[in-house]
């Protein structure tokens, strides 16, 4: 029998649910103080200059695969199936973003001095660069805690970052700041000071360190799954980007708040998926017949989450909108267009868990590619056509294509391990 070290997670009925139960309430925590800290700052800030603020967070994640490389997904995977090297795995993982991170930051302020569109300012791109940089290499650190459920730790930090960047809001907006680089300018500080927290915890709880040795092997895993998270990110940020470019800073910013209310109510769906993944890892490779029993679990959980999360995001988008203020009423059509997605990506969010945990990020990149291709090309139709709307039309249409690409290569899987497990059955007999 296998003997568990401090790192080590017995997977039990218990387990998953508690992790789900802490996973979630931490984040739906740190998701609702995040979601006001939003709201405020679009408030103050407006639609024109919130427009800018988020075109040049988007732009930046774009970019940051030179340095994220899919690592996040890969570490969950990994940490779940070798729990008991997680601590090499993190160091490593911390080491290739710190250096290549240090690469980006210098390639993304050589670009803001070429760019010159009025949605990208120079300054903000600088700024989101290092806010993303930051914000990236704290989820690395989470993700660490998250691959071998010890889900508590992760709770705390992510509720505490969003507490301390909501406080902080607060005092800038009493004090009248108007100006969007201020509010960057302190979620930059916030984050660095929270990543050096969660690097401590990571060296004490999880005794991280780093090799070369390590970090080689995690570099040759990566390409699929840098692949995959680029392409995630066109995806679901490059509708941004298009309206930025060829509309206005104004459209963008009555686009934007309605998906990232979407993107937020994530949470639960993200929450569910986050303990799934290494779960289904470490079942998949050990107890074939447990781990589809698990995943069909897992999709009909997600079923029932999404869909109740567009009943009450389709019928309270008007009382959301209001949130924001007079200035975002061109947001409520958008925000009720978009929420259906809640229900289809869910169940996408559930295939795709299937999909990582039996290391089928290649064919799962591929759809994604196909998918993005569509995207964008609708997108660059409909936009100056039907503008706004229209975009987060096209974003519908191709969720419901991604939702069937995943479906097809998890059933052609099924049908390939229920074809193996019948073969050895016969002989045995």
């Amino acid at each position: 029998m296998e003997e568990y070290t401090s790192t080590q997670t017995k997977i039990t009925r218990h387990t998953i649910i508690s992790n789900i139960a802490t996973l979630f309430t931490g984040s739906a925590i740190a998701q609702g103080l995040t979601a006001i800290t939003f709201i405020l700052t679009a408030r103050i800030l407006g639609p024109e200059q919130y427009g800018q603020y988020t075109a040049s967070m988007t732009l930046a994640i774009f970019c940051s695969i030179v340095f994220s490389l899919g690592l996040n997904l890969w570490l969950l995977r990994e940490g779940g199936l070798r729990s008991s090297q997680i601590g090499n795995l993190i160091g490593s993982v911390l080491f290739i973003k710190i250096l290549l991170g240090l690469v980006y930051l210098m390639l993304m302020i050589v670009l803001a001095s070429l760019i010159n569109n009025s949605s990208l300012p120079a300054n903000l791109v600088r700024l989101s660069a290092l806010i993303v940089w930051l914000h990236n290499l704290f989820v690395t650190s989470l993700t660490a805690f998250k691959a071998v459920l010890r889900n508590k730790t992760t709770a705390v930090l992510e509720t505490a970052l969003a507490t301390v960047l909501l406080i902080f809001t607060l005092t800038l907006i009493a004090s009248n700041y108007r100006k969007a680089a201020y509010y960057m300018q302190m979620r930059a500080i916030i984050l660095f000071f929270s990543f050096l927290v969660a690097l401590m915890l990571v060296k004490v709880l999880l005794q991280s360190n780093s090799s070369w040795i390590t970090a080689k092997f995690v570099l040759s895993k990566t390409p699929p799954y840098a692949a995959s998270e680029f392409l995630a990110w066109i995806y679901m940020r490059g509708d941004v980007l298009i309206i930025a470019i060829i509309l206005d800073e104004y459209a963008v910013g009555l686009y934007a708040p309605a998906a990232g209310i979407i993107t937020a109510l994530y949470l639960l769906p993200s929450a569910i998926n986050f303990v799934f993944i290494p779960v289904l890892s470490k079942l998949f490779a050990t107890n074939i017949r447990q781990g589809w029993l698990t995943a069909k679990r897992l999709i009909i959980l997600l079923i029932i989450v999404g869909f109740s999360l567009f009943i009450a995001v389709f019928f309270g988008a008007k009382y959301l909108v209001l949130l924001l203020g007079s200035s975002f009423a061109g947001s409520q059509v958008v925000l009720q267009i978009l929420s259906i997605i809640l229900f289809i990506h869910s169940i996408s969010f559930g295939l795709a868990a299937i999909l990582v945990a039996n290391n089928q990020q290649t064919q799962r990149s591929i759809i994604q590619a196909i998918t993005v291709a569509i995207n964008i090309g609708l997108n660059l139709i409909v936009v100056r056509w039907v503008g706004i709307y229209g975009v987060a039309t096209v974003f519908v249409i191709t969720e419901v294509i991604l939702l069937v690409g995943y479906l097809f290569l998890v059933l052609r899987f099924r049908h390939r391990t229920s074809t193996n497990l019948s073969s050895i059955r016969s002989k045995i007999r």
